[in-house]
C-alpha cells in the first residue's frame, strides 16, 4: 500500500539492480547495480525494455528493478527518430556522416560494421606447409 511507484520515459537513462555475490568480500562492499542502460521502450505499466549500447541485447525487465541514473547523461547512441523496436536485435550502427535531414528523415541510413580482417603470423610459415 505504501509502494512509491517510478515510472521512466523512453531515452531515461537507469541503473539496472544485479547484485553479484562474491565470496571473501564484504556485502557491503559489493556493487548492487549495474549500468547505466538505455530506456528503449515501455512494456505496460510496470515492464521495460534496456539496453546497455547499441551491439548488446535488449533486456526486459521489472521497474522494481530500476534507478534513474542521476548526474550527467551519457552520449545516446540513439540518433532523433531512431526506432529501437526495429533493429533491436540489429548489431547496426548509424551511419556518422549523415546530416541531420537524414537522421529526422523516417529512413535512416544504416550501415553494418564490417569484419574484422585476421593475418596469418609470419613465423607459422615455417611450421604449417600448405596443401
Amino acid at each position: 500500500m505504501k509502494v512509491n511507484h517510478t515510472e521512466f520515459k523512453k531515452h531515461d537513462w537507469v541503473y539496472y539492480f544485479y547484485p553479484r555475490r562474491r565470496e571473501g568480500k564484504s556485502p557491503k562492499w559489493q556493487r548492487l547495480y549495474t549500468g547505466p542502460f538505455l530506456v528503449t521502450e515501455r512494456l505496460g505499466p510496470v515492464n521495460y525494455v534496456i539496453q546497455k549500447s547499441v551491439r548488446a541485447d535488449p533486456i526486459i525487465v521489472h521497474s522494481d528493478k530500476l534507478k534513474l541514473f542521476e548526474g550527467e547523461a551519457p552520449k545516446s547512441w540513439l540518433a532523433p527518430g531512431y526506432d529501437v523496436s526495429q533493429s533491436a536485435g540489429d548489431t547496426a550502427e548509424l551511419n556518422g556522416s549523415a546530416t541531420e535531414e537524414e537522421m529526422t528523415s523516417p529512413e535512416l541510413k544504416i550501415s553494418t560494421r564490417q569484419k574484422r580482417v585476421v593475418k596469418t603470423p609470419a613465423w607459422l610459415k615455417d611450421y604449417v606447409s600448405h596443401c
